[in-house]
C-alpha cells in the first residue's frame, strides 16, 4: 500500500509522516518523530483520519480506535490500514463550520522514507 503523502514530519523535529487516503473518506497518518509512541525503539504511531476533499482532520470515532494507535511494528500499520480501508463510507451531513481540517500546504511523496 502506497501513502498518499509522504514528507519529513512537520514538528520540525525530524523523523516521518505518511498519510494515506481511501475512497471511503477515510485515511491515516502514521509517524515516527520524536515523541511518537515508540520512535526511541524504532516503532510508529497511527491516526486515523477523516478527509474532506485534499483536507484532514484527525478522528477519534472509528471502531478501529479512539486514539492514536503506538509501539507499532510495520506489519501492524498495515493490519491497521486495512482495517480503515474496510470501514464503511465516512457521510458528512452538514457543513464542516467549526471543524479545523489540515490545509494542503504539502509536497506528495517528497521520497522521505
Amino acid at each position: 500500500m502506497e501513502p498518499w503523502i509522504e514528507r519529513e514530519h512537520p514538528t520540525g523535529l525530524g523523523g516521518v509522516q505518511k498519510v494515506y487516503k481511501f475512497k471511503n473518506g477515510y485515511g491515516a497518518s502514521v509517524v515516527r518523530f520524536y515523541g511518537s509512541y515508540g520512535f526511541e525503539s524504532g516503532l510508529w504511531e497511527l491516526a486515523v483520519l477523516e478527509f474532506k476533499g485534499d483536507d484532514w482532520q484527525l478522528t477519534y470515532k472509528t471502531p478501529v480506535t479512539s486514539d492514536v494507535i503506538g509501539y507499532l511494528q510495520w506489519s501492524q500499520v498495515e493490519e491497521v490500514l486495512k482495517e480503515i480501508e474496510a470501514l464503511p463510507p465516512l457521510l458528512k451531513v452538514g457543513s464542516a463550520r467549526g471543524k479545523k481540517w489540515a490545509t494542503k500546504r504539502h509536497k506528495k511523496k517528497s521520497g522521505v522514507k
